[in-house]
């Protein structure tokens, strides 16, 4: 019994350490480049929580219609989540290649996740879809592969 209470006791104080390293702020201390990205694709949807790494300085934004957008300490957005039916609005998508492909091949599909993955030379885009799909794109929008 003095074991157990002594890894919940821990487990609690891990979990809480976690959170530390983030700082809950105004949307004022958001980068402006990354209030005009919310501004122009959320438009009128309400701020849930605006949290602040503080390890890193990136941002994580979460938003009223279950929307959680990620951005780097400059303010550029990272990755675009929304897993309701509506999934992540289209006016995100962008190479316009990126978009054209995903309507051609998978009409009837959201968009659940849109993420930039930079890597040391160059940056691909990820696309989760509602099936459970993951494609990888070039920087151009181009379709590379179906990740497994």
């Amino acid at each position: 019994m003095k074991k157990l209470m002594v890894l919940i006791f821990a487990s609690i104080l891990g979990c809480s350490m976690l959170n530390a390293n983030e700082t809950p702020i105004t949307q004022k201390q958001l980068p402006v480049i990354a209030q005009n990205y919310v501004k122009k694709h959320f438009s009128g949807i309400k701020y849930l929580s605006l949290l602040k790494d503080n390890e890193d300085g990136e941002f994580e934004v979460s938003l009223a219609n279950g929307t959680k957008i990620e951005f780097n300490k400059n303010g550029e957005w990272k990755s675009v989540e929304n897993r309701n039916l509506s999934g992540v609005p289209t006016s995100v998508l962008m190479p316009s290649k990126l978009l054209v492909y995903l309507k051609t091949n998978y009409p009837k599909d959201k968009v659940f996740k849109f993420e930039k993955d930079s890597g040391l030379f160059s940056f691909e885009y990820k696309v989760k879809l509602s099936n459970g799909l993951e494609l990888e794109f070039d920087k151009e929008g181009s379709f590379l592969r179906i990740d497994d």
